[in-house]
């Protein structure tokens, strides 16, 4: 491994495309900007999104390359990444997923190796894996798969056909996937296909290089005995498709009608007894990678099944969402405006009936959002005061959409009327039970710098007793948006214990106070860190707040913007 001194010509060196392209940082190529770009647009679902959308680093990618070069230095040459926090997000229900979130640049050099990767690896996929599959000449280069939406779609019509076809269908999916792939599992399954791949030997040992990479990086971040990937990651869908592959070879083998988008299975079958010898299979080539059904979700429909199984497991059969999202397909703007009739009439029949846990309701409150943010039409005048007023009162049952509703809040309540009912939430704290859930309303909160004596004294409390939490991050930034400088300044001593999220953001918080009060951190930042303060001061709201305005996405284009988790 290359001398990283960042003297003269050679700091030139190491900051240029070449240096990057030919492997020389990493030992495998990494097309810097366009992982940017990648990572980017990974990051605009992240569940505790960035309040600065780290502009502060993507707009200076010379920065970043000389934070990685400096890692690199650090760890002798080598990229060993840094331990991720484990959080927990609610879902639909009463049930948890896991997130580990892992500092940035861990995450770009993750972004990095499924970049590097998948144009080798997507080609040994079996064409009935319809999810997260390379687009090798996208309209736009900040997306690396084919859109999700599409494929989706694909995936529902072609399985839909069991029931014009007097064939019985097998639904399953797996049981906590993510959190229980095998570390192992992985590296042994990307390593097994070395020999398949179309490349040069030079290429091959860029390859091995990456998956070593990739190994270091996972060893910091799996828990539950090494096991464990990062959810709502590309570069982990990425992943996934690969573990799974050898059961999608020996279901094919076998002669099955098989189908699969992430975790979701389908298989047609002329017989239930067909089926359930399919089920048989799936499971017994699962065992072999470590995973298993999800019993609870797992049926056979038979060809007559009924309208209400059939809308269950195929969302798009509902007549509503269907014309939506064709609206939205055409890519028209006169179109996609039209649907905004027909997205307002799922919110208000939703609401008349009381059903916000609904996926339609969800998938109407996402539509919404992206509607607004695009700039399509002026929303003080198209959304009803009774819609604010549901979304602010229908937190407690509809955890997991909370960050949708704070979107829509954050646009649409222009003078304030759901801030007291967001604060009375957080402060009836026997409802307030989500971390994630929180995160989000005290970054609405400081966003619009709502502050009261009560919220202080809870924020105060807050942070004494977890600190680390990602509700006492979102926290610190509330707390520099209302100017509670004496609250953060007494952070400052606690520096040393908090994640990367936290340390940030106590960084950015405390950018506003005294370079007297800042003496305590001096040679405690990481490298990874260093330069946040005086970076995210330049990239503050006209209002000087630390929020960057959320990318608008392209009104032509929205269904390329949607989350998967959406």
């Amino acid at each position: 491994m290359s001398d990283y001194s960042q003297q003269g010509d050679d700091a030139e060196y190491t900051l240029s495309a070449e240096f990057w392209d030919k492997g020389q940082a990493l030992g495998f190529p990494i097309q810097f900007d366009l992982v940017l770009k990648h990572l980017r647009q990974d990051m605009r679902d992240d569940w505790y999104f960035d309040c600065l959308q780290y502009d502060d680093i993507f707009k200076n990618p010379d920065e970043a390359k000389r934070i990685v070069l400096s890692l690199l230095q650090e760890w002798n040459g080598v990229y060993l990444g840094t331990r991720s926090v484990v959080r927990n997000i609610p879902k639909k229900g009463y049930g948890e997923r896991y997130g580990l979130e892992t500092d940035f640049f861990d995450r770009f050099v993750y972004q990095a190796i499924c970049t590097f990767l998948i144009p080798y690896y997507d080609s040994l996929l079996s064409h009935r894996v319809l999810s997260y599959r390379h687009d090798s000449a996208p309209q736009n280069s900040k997306y690396l798969f084919k859109n999700k939406i599409d494929r989706w779609f694909t995936f529902e019509g072609i399985t839909l056909t069991f029931a014009r076809s007097n064939q019985h269908l097998l639904v399953t999916d797996l049981s906590n996937f993510f959190e229980n792939i095998s570390r192992e599992q992985i590296i042994a399954a990307l390593e097994k296909a070395i020999p398949e791949i179309v490349a040069t030997g030079p290429e091959k040992l860029q390859i091995r290089n990456a998956i070593r990479t990739l190994d270091r990086l996972l060893e910091q971040w799996t828990f539950s005995r090494d096991h464990g990937l990062p959810q709502n990651r590309d570069a982990s869908s990425f992943l996934s498709n690969i573990l799974l592959s050898s059961v999608d070879r020996e279901m094919a083998k076998k002669g099955y009608d098989y189908y699969r988008y992430v975790d979701d299975i389908r298989v047609l079958a002329d017989t239930e007894i067909h089926a359930r010898r399919a089920l048989q299979d799936i499971i017994r080539e699962l065992r072999k990678v470590g995973l298993n059904i999800n019993a609870s979700k797992t049926e056979i429909l038979p060809p007559n099944a009924s309208l209400e199984k059939l809308v269950a497991h195929f969302p798009s059969q509902d007549s509503a969402t269907t014309a939506i999202n064709q609206m939205w397909q055409s890519r028209s703007r006169r179109i996609v405006t039209r649907s905004v009739e027909y997205i307002f009439g799922i919110l208000t029949s939703c609401i008349e009936a009381g059903d916000t846990q609904t996926r339609q309701f969800r998938f109407a409150v996402n539509r919404v959002a992206q509607i607004v943010e695009s700039g399509l039409f002026d929303v003080g005048d198209a959304l009803s005061a009774s819609l604010l007023d549901t979304l602010s009162r229908s937190l407690s049952e509809h955890a997991v959409s909370t960050d949708q509703y704070c979107r829509l809040i954050s646009t649409l309540d222009r003078d304030g009327q759901c801030l007291p009912a967001l604060e009375g939430f957080l402060l009836a704290e026997d409802r307030a039970i989500h971390d994630w859930q929180n995160y989000n309303i005290w970054m609405l909160l400081g966003s619009k710098r709502h502050r009261s004596d009560r919220l202080v004294d809870l924020a105060a409390r807050k942070l004494h007793e977890d600190i680390r939490s990602g509700e006492a991050a979102a926290i610190l930034i509330w707390l520099r948006c209302v100017g509670e400088t004496a609250l953060i300044r007494g952070c400052i001593e606690k520096f040393s214990e908090l994640p990367y999220q936290n340390a940030r953001y106590l960084l950015i918080a405390s950018s506003v106070l005294h370079k007297d009060d800042l003496k305590p951190l001096y040679g405690l930042v990481p490298i990874c860190l260093k330069g946040t303060g005086p970076r995210a001061e330049r990239y503050t709201s006209e209002e000087g707040l630390p929020f960057a305005k959320r990318e608008a996405p392209d009104l032509l284009n929205l269904v390329d913007e949607v989350s998967e988790y959406d």
